[in-house]
């Protein structure tokens, strides 16, 4: 049975979906994903890490850069974090909006809802699910589209994460 729950998480922890945002700690690691999981950017990459966070937190983000020659991505937002000990659950919301220019004829915009919970078991064991709502407007048609996010994060020693 042990063998085939550490290979329930190892595959789920590798198979990853299509990334709308990734913030500056990941983003200067050559958007790795692995640069934010120390910090609150990390809740886009896993949302097993938001009981990891503590306390409560607001953060803003930033993001204008070049993809390529002619392509520009910017964005701008804001993630509420709770994880209070008064909570069952710890908590996040997010509001992204985003604009690429230089992929199609016309700008691409965008918007993006992400909402989390998690919780932490003994400390060793933390799990997390996020649902995602992303909105973008290419060539004066709209799109919707709907994701979700699950997450494992085990801890076998304090500062060893799988």
């Amino acid at each position: 049975m042990r063998v085939f729950f550490l290979s329930f998480l190892i595959y789920f922890s590798f198979s990853s979906a299509a990334e709308f945002f990734r913030g500056p700690q990941s983003t200067a690691q050559g958007g790795t994903g692995v640069a934010g999981l120390g910090s609150s950017e990390g809740v886009f990459v896993n949302p097993a890490l938001i009981p990891l966070i503590p306390g409560y937190e607001a953060l803003g983000h930033y993001r204008d850069g070049q993809r390529d020659a002619g392509q520009n991505r910017h964005a701008w937002g804001v993630t509420l974090m709770d994880n209070g000990s008064d909570v069952a659950f710890a908590g996040t919301l997010s509001y992204l909006r985003l604009r690429d220019t230089g992929l199609t004829a016309g700008p691409a915009d965008g918007e993006v809802w992400q909402a989390g919970l998690g919780k932490d078991f003994e400390n060793r064991l933390s799990v997390g699910a996020s649902v995602y709502r992303l909105e973008y407007d290419v060539d004066r048609q709209s799109h919707t589209q709907w994701n979700y996010t699950l997450g494992t994060v085990w801890m076998p020693v304090s500062g060893w994460v799988i």
